[in-house]
């Protein structure tokens, strides 16, 4: 049963970065690469195409990944708000916040990647096995080596990105069967056409 109290920015703006999460964890899910046919032949363009559409891949799981963490924090930010409003929402704003606390700990990661370049600059195999994305025994790309992203993949190194959907999903779910978020603003329903009715002719008598 939607509340009769005017719901708070705060709301709205968790709920927006919730579906925006799940938006780009859909995203991610449906990456996948496939190396150009042409790229098994020894000629030098064709190796240099697959390793550059490789990038490419590479280039956009990162993306997507980046806009996943983004927004986790950002719907954290909002979390507080909610259960002031509505505590009976804090067993499932706990498992959000402690189930993404680990990605707030890994920002640090983003900003400083000293370490990171140290060990192996800008490799793309080393960020892969890293997320889970290829075996971690991984020495080289085969030439004809498919890649996509599934449901194991570590956002940031730790956490599965399939288990933090299903916990984001739920979340956004509770959050429109409590609030009604998506049909709040929907127009009421007038009834039927009201028809026209043509004035009447107005008679005046002289007295």
């Amino acid at each position: 049963m939607p509340t009769a109290r005017p719901l708070p920015a705060a709301i709205y703006l968790l709920a927006d970065h919730l579906d925006a999460m799940l938006a780009a964890g859909e995203d991610l899910m449906g990456v996948m690469h496939a190396p150009p046919a042409a790229a098994a032949t020894a000629d030098r363009d064709d190796a240099l195409i697959a390793c550059l559409a490789r990038r490419a891949t590479v280039e956009r799981i990162r993306t997507l990944e980046l806009a996943v963490v983004a927004r986790t924090l950002k719907a954290r930010e909002h979390c507080a708000q909610l259960l002031k409003f509505d505590a009976t929402f804090k067993p499932v704003a706990s498992l959000f916040i402690g189930g993404t606390a680990l990605l707030v700990d890994a920002v640090a990661d983003c900003a400083d990647a000293t370490q990171a370049d140290f060990d192996h600059g800008d490799g793309l195999l080393a960020y892969l096995r890293s997320r889970q994305l290829v075996a971690g025994d991984a020495t080289c790309f085969a030439d004809d080596e498919k890649m996509s992203v599934c449901g194991q993949m570590l956002l940031m190194r730790r956490v599965p990105l399939a288990g933090l959907l299903d916990v984001v999903a739920a979340f956004l779910d509770a959050l429109d069967a409590r609030f009604d978020l998506y049909r709040q603003d929907e127009p009421a329903d007038a009834g039927p056409p009201v028809a026209e009715i043509e004035p009447a002719e107005i008679i005046v008598t002289p007295t």
